[in-house]
């Protein structure tokens, strides 16, 4: 009956309802799994977090169930590429099972999700087993993060000083080469019409309206050039730690798999 159900919502209150009349420890556990993935999928958050509180009344005399419930919330969340909250589901670990190599993988993950490599990769070099997991996507998964805490980020700083001194030479430093290009010609251009139009008007009297809009024009541009500059900085930056993101998700989803399929 609960497959032939689309909407998300009423799946959930199904999934409740069966829960709470389910008379089979197995088929209460399917049921309330359903739920909180639904929760998760669906970014419900808080719903969750509400669940599984009841979750925690209804088996707080069995621990080992309550931690599985844990473990079982940090994988959905892992899955779905909610960092925070999986994170949050760690901290609620018992101290003997956050010590636990797989958790401090998990960790890892969550990390990641998060965009902070530097903390990844410590939890990462913190297991210490010699077993565990001998893996091929573990040494890749250390290589890259060993690649992004030193990684070639460009300064947003250093990129703003360059267009500064040289329109356009930012973001070339920052690898857009069109917008680089753009930002040189129009104030090569602007410049050199503001510069010909005061030429121009020396020893003119009246108004010198064309060489005060080329000026404006001319420090319009400049300044916006390096602006831009800083911005093509972050830009680049973004773009690789997406790229690093994209070359780890998939080996840490492989190894928890197989995680997951031992436990």
């Amino acid at each position: 009956m609960l497959e032939r159900i689309e909407d998300p919502y009423l799946l959930f209150l199904e999934s409740l309802r069966s829960y709470t009349t389910s008379t089979s420890p197995v088929d209460a556990w399917s049921h309330a799994d359903r739920a909180l993935q639904l929760c998760i999928r669906q970014g419900k958050f808080e719903t969750a977090r509400n669940f599984v509180n009841a979750l925690y009344r209804d088996y707080r005399a069995d621990s080992l169930v309550v931690h599985k419930l844990l473990l079982r919330l940090v994988d959905l969340n892992l899955q779905y590429n909610n960092g925070e909250e999986a994170e949050a589901y760690i901290t609620r670990l018992p101290e003997y099972l956050r010590t636990e190599d797989a958790t401090k993988f998990r960790l890892s993950h969550s990390y990641v999700l998060m965009n902070r490599p530097r903390e990844a990769l410590t939890t990462l070099l913190s297991i210490q087993s010699d077993v565990y997991p001998k893996t091929t996507e573990f040494a890749q998964i250390r290589q890259v993060l060993e690649g992004s805490a030193a990684s070639s980020h460009r300064s947003a700083v250093a990129a703003m000083a360059m267009s500064a001194l040289v329109p356009g030479s930012g973001q070339i430093y920052s690898g857009h080469l069109f917008d680089g290009a753009n930002a040189f010609m129009f104030c090569g251009i602007l410049g050199s019409a503001s510069y010909m139009g005061w030429k121009y008007q020396e020893g003119r009297s009246g108004w010198q309206v064309i060489p005060i809009i080329t000026s404006i024009a001319f420090l319009y541009y400049y300044v916006s050039n390096i602006w831009n500059a800083g911005e093509s900085a972050e830009r680049y930056n973004n773009y690789q730690d997406s790229m690093l993101f994209k070359r780890m998700i998939s080996d840490y989803v492989a190894i928890e798999k197989k995680i997951i399929d031992r436990q």
